[in-house]
C-alpha cells in the first residue's frame, strides 16, 4: 500500500491545471502492474486462500478496469467541453458519472459475495476496505486534477462582465477587450521579469 501512496504523491506533486492525460495513463499502468501484489500484501492470506482469492479477485479486477476506463473517458469529455459546458452537457457527464458509481457499487457487492461464499464474510470485507482504499487513493488524484465547474456567473465575473453588458448585447465585445487586457497584461509581467 505504501508503494501504492509513494506512487499517487509523487504524481500529485506534479499535478497541473490541465491533466496531462499521458501522465495519468503512466500511472494507471503501474498501478495496475502493482495492485495485486499490494492487494495480496495487504489481505495477508495463507497460500490456500491465495488460490481461491486470486481467480476472483482477477475476474473483479478486469471488470472494474472497464468501470475505470469508461470514468477516464467522462473525465477527458468533460476536459474537452469544459469550456463550452452547458446545463444539457452537466446533466449528461453527471448521468455518466452516477451510473457508474451506481454499476462499481453494484460490482463490489457481487464480488463481495462470492467472496464471501468462497472464503468467508471476513475476508470479503477485509478485501472491501482495502478496495475502498485504493479507490480513495485514485479519487484523490482526480479530485487534485479535475477542476470544479463554473457557474455561468463565475464565467460572467471572470470576463468582468455584468448583467447589463450581457442584456445590451455587448458580452461579445467585452470578452473579446477583457481577453486583451489580460493578454497585455500577461506580455507586460513576462517583459519585467526578463527586465525589458
Amino acid at each position: 500500500m505504501i508503494r501504492l501512496l509513494v506512487l499517487v504523491l509523487v504524481f500529485i506533486g506534479n499535478a497541473s491545471a490541465a491533466p496531462d492525460f499521458d501522465k495519468i495513463e503512466k500511472v494507471r499502468s503501474e498501478l495496475r502492474a502493482q495492485k495485486t501484489s499490494i492487494v495480496l500484501e495487504s489481505m495477508q492470506l495463507s497460500e490456500e486462500e491465495e488460490k481461491t482469492f486470486l481467480p476472483i479477485y482477477d475476474e473483479y479486477n478486469k471488470k472494474l478496469m472497464l468501470i475505470r476506463d469508461q470514468r477516464l473517458a467522462v473525465i477527458k469529455k468533460y476536459f474537452n467541453k469544459y469550456s463550452e459546458m452547458d446545463d444539457k452537457l452537466a446533466s449528461e457527464i453527471a448521468k455518466q458519472v452516477l451510473g457508474l458509481d451506481k454499476e462499481r457499487g453494484q460490482l463490489r457487492e457481487v464480488y463481495y459475495k462470492k467472496m464471501a461464499k468462497a472464503l468467508s464474510p471476513i475476508i470479503a470485507i477485509r478485501f472491501l476496505q482495502i478496495d475502498n482504499q485504493l479507490s480513495t487513493l485514485l479519487n484523490v488524484l482526480r479530485v487534485r486534477t479535475i477542476p470544479l465547474i463554473k457557474t455561468s456567473e463565475e464565467v460572467s465575473n471572470e470576463f468582468g462582465l455584468g448583467m447589463s453588458s450581457v442584456i445590451a448585447g455587448d458580452a461579445s465585445a467585452a470578452m473579446e477587450a477583457k481577453t486583451e487586457d489580460k493578454m497585455n497584461r500577461r506580455i507586460e509581467e513576462e517583459r519585467e521579469k526578463k527586465g525589458l
